[in-house]
């Protein structure tokens, strides 16, 4: 083999192992969003379940790390971004099966339900998907609200349900107070999340109703699907660790109201 070739022949060997080495542990970036209890901000510092998880595991692999370091992004920016690049990691993210195959998981550290909530006065039922492909006949001006990205807009988007009939958003909190106040007919959304918000802005929860469940899932921490193997192996020996001596379910029962 000439000199010439070997060069090619040595750069096309290495090239992967380079880009797969520049990955580091100490570089990722940890992206969440104002989705309470699992993540919010109070005094300007990220606080939740899934921070006090995070701050669990930096400990357990030996970074020195702050909650102020995690950086809080919309969703969709966040979402986004994880396809693209290896140094980011998202969460609290919903590990559904479509997930499984575009990205890598740390966790799950909790579950919730996903579904349409609505005021129980407006006395929506809906029994099957396809109740749900034909919700709101004759009311075009009230829509289903959703979180752009999420993953319960994609569940909806899964069983057939029109995206020119939602009305997507960025931020969760708009999708409540418009349900509030009558100007959406549901929101698709996590139950737990839902009932959350309500009681901080002091919105009676038991005015409202889950009136279809779309999954009852698990959520961890999100990472590019092309993340370093051995970095995802450390950080879910740290959180196996976590989880089987007890911090986990202390962590959860934290945040219980």
């Amino acid at each position: 083999m000439g000199m010439k070739r070997l060069v090619i022949f040595l750069v096309i060997v290495f090239i992967p192992t380079i880009h797969l080495n520049a990955q580091s542990l100490e570089k990722i970036i940890w992206v969440t969003e104002d989705y309470p209890p699992f993540n919010y901000i109070v005094n300007g510092t990220p606080t939740g379940i899934g921070v006090d998880v995070l701050i669990e595991i930096w400990k357990r692999v030996g970074l020195d790390k702050q909650p102020k370091e995690i950086e809080i992004w919309p969703w969709p920016r966040g979402y986004k971004t994880l396809q693209e690049r290896v140094d980011i990691s998202l969460f609290t993210m919903a590990i559904t099966e479509q997930r499984k195959k575009m990205f890598k998981f740390v966790g799950p550290y909790i579950k919730s339900r996903a579904g349409l909530l609505a005021k129980k006065s407006y006395g929506f039922k809906i029994t099957s998907d396809d109740d749900l492909l034909n919700f709101y006949p004759g009311q075009a001006d009230m829509q289903i609200g959703t979180l752009r990205d999420g993953n319960v807009e994609q569940l909806l988007l899964l069983r057939g349900y029109p995206k020119t009939k939602l009305y997507r958003m960025s931020q969760p909190d708009s999708l409540i107070r418009m349900l509030d106040l009558d100007r959406l007919s549901a929101v698709a959304f996590s139950y737990d999340v839902a009932l959350w918000k309500m009681k901080t802005w002091q919105i009676n929860p038991s005015q409202y109703e889950l009136i279809y469940l779309l999954e009852e899932s698990s959520a961890g921490f999100g990472f590019n699907k092309d993340i370093d193997p051995h970095i995802l192996e450390r950080l879910n020996i740290a959180f196996g660790a976590l989880r089987k001596d007890g911090t986990l379910d202390r962590i959860i029962k934290k945040y219980k109201r």
